[in-house]
Formats: structure tokens, C-alpha cells, sequence
């Protein structure tokens, strides 16, 4: 009597069906999922946005995450205020030269918050410097310490000058608009992704 091939092999065929639609189904799993896992990282990221302009000061704003690392692989890196205020300093549009912007008052940090999607903490061009207690922007004035736009905690982290007497400043930036887009400090080797940039006229 002669068995039949099929009788041996059978349920192995039967098993690696099974197999292969199972791996069919977790790929493409994978293949609708991952898109959604990068684009939900990559929405919390600040977005370049501008310039846009104001009208009421004659000057335009612009929110910037441009820090883009080739070096390493790609991807983007946080950077201190110092190197935030380097890179405003390079930029021009319509022939007039960018600094770290100037949000003094509160039309200005309005008009920010009505025009700018601000999704993480991006500087601007105040420092807090320790020694003098002084506020003072990338200008050269002198900010009134009771007209500020602190946010509840002035300071983010435990890194500031009374807890380090070494520590020259302390750069300023704005809170993304799930914390009202307020001012807030950081110490001196802080990193951050955005930071704003003023054209402001000749």
C-alpha cells in the first residue's frame, strides 16, 4: 500500500499557512503603526513658522528650529541660549538683520501667541544675570523686574543662581502654549530645540 505524500506533509503545509498569514498580519501591523508612532513624536517638535509680520512695531517675527545635526547620523539637537543668540545673528529678511526676540510687553508676547503655534520652550533674547540681579536683552536694556511675564515657577529646573554662586546668567525662554507662553529660566548649559528671532526696521 502506498501512503500518500500529502498524509506526511499535510499539517506541516497547513501549519506554514498559518505561519505565513500570521506574519503577514504583525507586518503589516508594524507598517500602520510606526508612521503613526514617528508622526506623533515629530508634532510635539517646533515647527519653523514665519516670519510673520507685526504691524504695531514694525517688525517681523520668526520661531526657528533649524539645529539640524549631519554630523551625527541627522536629527535634531538642543542647543544653550548663547548658541540660539549666535544663530538669530546670521539670519536677514528683506535686508534687515535678526537678533533673539524681543517680547517686553504685552502686546507683543499677544501677538506671539495669537500667530505662533508654540509647542516647546524656545528662546528669546532675555538673560537673568545673577551676580547684578538684572534682566537685561540682547539690546543692552535693562528689563524692570515688576514687568515681567514669569510663568508660576520662574525657573525650570534646580540648576540657578542661588543653588550655583558660579553661574553667570541664566537664559529666558518662552513655555510652549499648554503652559500659557510665559517667561521661564534655565541655567546656563540648558539646551532647548525653538528659539525666536526679531527683524527688527533699520
Amino acid at each position: 500500500m502506498i501512503i500518500p505524500h500529502s498524509c506526511f506533509f499535510g499539517n506541516g503545509l497547513i501549519m506554514s499557512k498559518y505561519i505565513k498569514i500570521r506574519i503577514y498580519f504583525f507586518i503589516s501591523l508594524i507598517v500602520l503603526v510606526f508612521p503613526m508612532s514617528v508622526s506623533s513624536q515629530t508634532t510635539t517638535r517646533t515647527i519653523h513658522q514665519g516670519p510673520i509680520y507685526n504691524s504695531e512695531t514694525d517688525t517681523y517675527y520668526e520661531l526657528r528650529n533649524d539645529n539640524y545635526d549631519r554630523r551625527r547620523g541627522g536629527g535634531y539637537k538642543n542647543f544653550s541660549w548663547m548658541s540660539a543668540s549666535k544663530r538669530a545673528r546670521t539670519k536677514f529678511y528683506k535686508g534687515r538683520r535678526g537678533r533673539l526676540a524681543i517680547v517686553r510687553d504685552q502686546q507683543t508676547l499677544g501677538f506671539i501667541r495669537n500667530n505662533f503655534d508654540v509647542r516647546e520652550q524656545s528662546f528669546i533674547g532675555l538673560r537673568f544675570f545673577c551676580k547684578f540681579r538684572k534682566l537685561l536683552w540682547v539690546t543692552g536694556e535693562i528689563q524692570p523686574m515688576h514687568k515681567s511675564f514669569w510663568a508660576p515657577r520662574w525657573h525650570r529646573t534646580k540648576i540657578r543662581c542661588l543653588a550655583n554662586p558660579r553661574m553667570k546668567y541664566m537664559g529666558v525662554y518662552l513655555t510652549p502654549k499648554s503652559e500659557g507662553v510665559l517667561w521661564q529660566a534655565a541655567g546656563i548649559g540648558k539646551g532647548y530645540f525653538g528659539y525666536f528671532v526679531e527683524y527688527p526696521p533699520k
